[in-house]
């Protein structure tokens, strides 16, 4: 029988909190709570991370989002993607696996 070696309590819950930083950060709306709580996080984690005091999360939110409708305005085929979400993908396209699958 093989087992695995032991695993310290902090090896367990370490991607726990790193998680579960990243999620309540992310969908917390205000913004000192999200500071200290990412503080908080940072620390239990062993890492050196301090939130910018001014930074307001909605803004920088709503910046990415521009740039990214500005960036599909430009450069996407919208009706071609359009199409391939009403009809799905052309027949007879080759099919790429992944790296290392066997066929």
């Amino acid at each position: 029988m093989s087992c695995s070696p032991p695993r310290t309590i902090n090896s367990l819950v370490k991607p726990i909190r790193e998680h579960l930083g990243h999620k309540l950060a992310r969908h917390a709306g205000d913004d000192a709570f999200r500071r200290a709580f990412l503080a908080e996080v940072a620390e239990a984690a062993g890492r050196d991370f301090a939130a910018a005091p001014d930074t307001c999360f909605a803004a920088v939110r709503q910046a990415q989002l521009d740039v990214l409708g500005d960036l599909v305005a430009a450069h996407l085929d919208r009706a071609a993607l359009s199409q391939l979400i009403r009809e799905g993908p052309p027949a007879g396209l080759p099919v790429i696996h992944p790296a290392g699958a066997v066929v």
